[in-house]
């Protein structure tokens, strides 16, 4: 049994998984509530699935990129039961949920481009073959700045809340928009059963979300007398 958590955006989701098999699961978009959330969650699906915590092998968690806040959250809610339960922790790349999510609408052969908002004109961005192997690693991405080397002229589905914005920088029929896409821990057990049975565990103490950029925390400015 896997517990997979998916805090990486404004959505909290949460589920229980037995091999591949979906058993429970919860999503809600509130903002970022993680904090108030992310345990009532997780305890409702371990209800739902009716097995105790101590029945969980693992724990697997959305790696980044993406919010802050919200990989911060799932990542220190996360370690911290894997170590009281002493259980492994599996991370997986937030793009790759978004591309697991996305292979259930695409019924074409083409080449996988999630991208998640990253403020201002930045995205992170990533590019995957329809087996989830990389042809170009995550990246922020600047949208006014940077090219994307497509190479080929295979068809580009592009799926996340950072599509718009792609759309409207690098216009052209090559890339084809997945609506609705989003990271998700309902399409989570495919791939941490993978994972798992990899052994493809993180060390919990030194574990780090994969922010890709870092993070700034802006001061107010001052009022003027």
């Amino acid at each position: 049994m896997i517990l997979n958590i998916e805090t990486s955006t404004t959505n909290c989701s949460v589920s229980i998984s037995n091999g591949t098999e979906l058993m429970s699961f919860i999503s809600v978009d509130s903002g970022y509530t993680h904090s108030e959330n992310l345990a009532n969650f997780s305890l409702q699906v371990i209800n739902d699935a009716d097995i105790k915590p101590s029945d969980l092998n693992a724990i697997a968690i959305s790696s980044g990129p993406g919010s802050y806040t919200g990989l911060r959250i799932g990542a220190g809610f996360a370690k911290g039961l894997c170590s009281a339960l002493r259980i492994p922790l599996i991370s997986i790349n937030t793009l790759k949920i978004l591309c697991q999510s996305a292979l259930e609408e695409i019924n074409e052969d083409g080449l996988l481009c999630p991208a998640l908002d990253a403020r201002r004109n930045e995205v992170f961005l990533g590019m995957l073959d329809q087996d989830l192997n990389w042809k170009i690693e995550p990246k922020a991405l600047i949208l006014d700045e940077d090219e994307i080397s497509m190479g080929g002229d295979q068809q580009l589905f592009v799926f996340g809340s950072g599509a718009p914005k792609i759309k409207e920088f690098y216009p052209g029929d090559r890339f084809s928009m997945v609506e609705g896409i989003i990271p998700n821990a309902k399409v989570m057990p495919i791939l941490s059963n993978h994972y798992f049975e990899k052994k493809a565990f993180q060390n919990i103490h030194q574990f780090k979300p994969d922010y890709l950029k870092p993070f700034f925390l802006q001061k107010k400015k001052k009022k003027s007398a």
